[in-house]
């Protein structure tokens, strides 16, 4: 057994060389095989994250600008919409203003022109009631000339006149 335990412990130098030289080649086989497409693989990984990372930054930058857009316009759009809110109520209230305006002016015509319509029958009333209040006073001082008046002819002739001039003009005294 001894020789067994010996020939485990037993280090031979061109073994050892050898077995460096493997270890050498094979690092090297790796490193080539191995170490190289896995490094390129890394560094395309990492530019690719890098362009991403770039891509999204430029997108987060132009949505602010978009957002920054958008709210001046919406903002320009609301003072439009309220200039034009505005300008309408403006327009409705002149507007308003010129129907009451002519109202009034033509309902100052009609009453001028009723007025003057009043005013001209009046007139044409009383030189009606003029003519028949002379031509009655004509016929009561005839009648008076004609004979004594007493106090109840007096009362009688009065209340004849009144009927007579208020049958003329339609009204009934009663």
């Amino acid at each position: 057994m001894e020789g067994l335990t010996r020939a485990f412990v037993d280090l031979n130098l061109w073994s050892v060389f050898v077995t460096l030289c493997n270890t050498f080649i094979t690092f090297l086989v790796v490193r080539h095989f191995l170490f190289g497409p896995l490094r390129r693989l890394l560094a395309d990984r990492e530019r690719e994250v890098r362009g991403l990372y770039a891509r999204a930054e430029t997108e987060r930058r132009e949505a602010a600008a978009m957002k920054r857009d958008y709210t001046v316009s919406m903002e320009n759009a609301r003072r439009e919409a309220g200039e034009i809110v505005a300008d309408a109520r403006r327009q409705a209230e002149a507007a308003a203003q010129q129907i009451v305006g002519q109202a009034r002016r033509e309902a100052a015509a009609e009453r001028q022109r009723a007025e003057a319509g009043i005013a001209r029958d009046r007139r044409r009333a009383m030189e009606q009631l003029k003519g028949e209040v002379a031509g009655l006073s004509a016929q009561i001082a005839s009648r008076m000339v004609a004979r004594e008046v007493r106090p109840e002819d007096h009362r009688r002739l009065i209340e004849q006149f009144i009927d007579r001039v208020g049958e003329r003009h339609g009204v009934g005294c009663q």
